[in-house]
């Protein structure tokens, strides 16, 4: 929950759609749904959701607000 309220002050909730470098790492907005029940984003609609490639070669993502990992096929958004 803190977190994504400082992200909300912040304005990294509003960043564009696509995928963006900030500091060497890969954000995905919106391209991916956290499967966290009790992330934030499954309670607030309206957060986008972003995601940190953390291995990109592995496919393994993690979710900025709960920190869960997820693998998926990053081929399809890079």
């Amino acid at each position: 929950m803190r977190m994504a309220l400082i992200l909300t002050l912040l304005g990294e909730a509003k960043k564009p759609e696509k995928e963006a470098l900030l500091k060497g790492k890969t954000l995905l907005y919106d391209r991916l749904k956290c499967d966290n029940p009790h992330c934030i984003t499954s309670a607030e609609h309206e957060l986008t959701n972003i995601f940190k490639v953390v291995e990109k070669d592995l496919g393994v993502c993690r979710c900025v607000y709960c920190e869960k990992k997820q693998k998926t096929d990053l081929s399809q958004f890079l």
